[in-house]
């Protein structure tokens, strides 16, 4: 048993163990409480990540993760893959109306695959090709590693409240998270009665 505790619904139940089979499978109601925090948490991490990346433009949300500290090579990564992966995208789709439009009748399994298998080396040749034409650009128009832009940043009296407010949110949900724990002997530091 994964979660101990009291089963809602039994799905399995047996003989003896045999291996990898246990001796019952059931869904526990501790087991059901843990998997909604994470689909919760999961899903809260995913929401106000699209609502980051869509309310944020793209060049200040680089420079924003160069100042909280991630390393400059995963920010360009970043940004390379976001502006190219769409070239790539629409190269695949070229491709694909240029074959279909070409195409009479019926095509075999064997000649999709084959199309398939052509259409990845095609574009994983013209991603290599465009990587290095596109490095090579970029170090002859003096780009150092630095995500730049044109805006400067400056912080305003609305800056500083809601730092204080996500601040006093932080707090709270921690706070709320660790009440009404009490500390079993066990749990005690050593000295303390």
């Amino acid at each position: 048993m994964v979660t101990p505790g009291r089963a809602v619904l039994t799905l399995w139940t047996g003989g003896p163990p045999f291996w990898p089979l246990p001796h019952a499978l059931a869904i526990t109601a501790p087991g059901l409480m843990a998997f909604a925090r994470l689909l919760l948490r999961v899903t809260t991490v995913v929401s106000f990540s699209v609502l980051l990346t869509l309310t944020t433009p793209w060049p200040d949300l680089l420079k924003a993760m160069r100042a909280v500290g991630l390393p400059r090579g995963f920010v360009f990564v970043l940004a390379v893959a976001y502006r190219y992966v769409f070239t790539l995208v629409r190269l695949v789709q070229d491709m694909t109306v240029a074959r279909t439009s070409r195409l009479v009748g019926r095509v075999s399994t064997r000649e999709d695959r084959r199309f398939l298998g052509g259409t990845v080396a095609a574009v994983f040749g013209k991603s290599q090709a465009t990587s290095e034409q596109v490095y090579l650009a970029m170090i002859s128009r003096g780009y150092s590693g630095e995500a730049r832009t044109l805006s400067t940043w400056r912080l305003r009296r609305l800056d500083f409240v809601w730092s204080a407010a996500v601040t006093v949110a932080l707090v709270a949900v921690s706070g709320s998270s660790h009440r009404g724990r009490a500390l079993r002997p066990s749990d005690r530091p050593a000295g303390m009665l």
